[in-house]
């Protein structure tokens, strides 16, 4: 298990290192995109402009200058790993509950009292819990992300699109914790089971959002020697899965 786990680690090393690099090859590209921008407004005069037509596209460029512009605030990246380790660490509360609430979890199975839950539905009564209060929050955080887009776009966006998310998102979230909880308290020997099942629940976590940032196009402005190591980081912490999931046999 612990081999398992440092190889996993090696892996997401690789990963921290290739978000270094696309880091800079992203500041590099908006100084690139700016310095092109003020070249072609040095060729633009406004005494030339005759029609509307030349003075919105004086605009239009002023306004690429200004989003390409070097000054924009920018994070680097560790201060992006830091924000992805807290999120992590705070989003991990919920697979724990599954853990540490087996109480809860026996007092459902119970053929005694209110109980007599099949034992493989006794994990909903921690959902119980989680879902009134998670959901309020979640729904406020995202308004607040998404406050310059108009709320109307919820209903005018393709039936098909939140087809997509419900199926890529919703599903595989709230998928892999019920496998977590099964097999942490079903499939794995119980002296095991949280050791086993924690690092690959995180380990397959980490790696299938790689793929998914790199089918997603994230990657696409960064350089070869970046891709190279995202993608090195990638197959490194599937083998440390593998190392961890074959622990459970030995």
């Amino acid at each position: 298990i612990l081999a398992g786990i440092f190889v996993i680690c090696f892996g997401l090393f690789f990963s921290m290192k290739s978000l270094q690099i696309k880091t800079q090859d992203e500041e590099m590209s908006k100084v690139s995109k700016a310095d092109n921008i003020g070249n072609s407004t040095t060729n633009l005069s406004v005494d030339n402009f005759d029609d509307t037509d030349d003075e919105e596209k004086l605009e239009r460029v002023n306004a690429d200058v200004r989003v390409a512009s070097p000054k924009t605030k920018t994070h680097s990246a560790m201060f992006k790993i830091v924000i992805c380790f807290f999120a992590a660490l705070l989003s991990s509360t919920l697979q724990f509950a599954f853990i540490f609430g087996s109480d809860l979890i026996k007092i459902a199975e119970s053929a005694e009292g209110p109980g007599a839950t099949p034992r493989t539905g006794s994990a909903a009564i921690i959902w119980l819990f989680v879902i009134p209060l998670s959901t309020i929050s979640s729904i406020v955080y995202g308004l607040y992300q998404g406050r310059d887009v108009p709320i109307e776009n919820l209903w005018r966006s393709p039936v098909s699109r939140h087809i997509k998310i419900f199926i890529c998102a919703c599903i595989p979230w709230i998928g892999h914790i019920h496998l977590y909880g099964i097999s942490a308290n079903i499939l794995l020997p119980p002296n095991i089971a949280a050791a086993v099942a924690w690092p690959i629940l995180m380990g397959t976590t980490v790696a299938w959002g790689m793929v998914l940032s790199l089918k997603l196009g994230e990657w696409k402005d960064a350089s070869t020697e970046a891709q190279r190591k995202q993608k090195l980081g990638l197959a490194v912490t599937a083998a440390g899965i593998i190392v961890v999931m074959i622990s459970v046999a030995v």
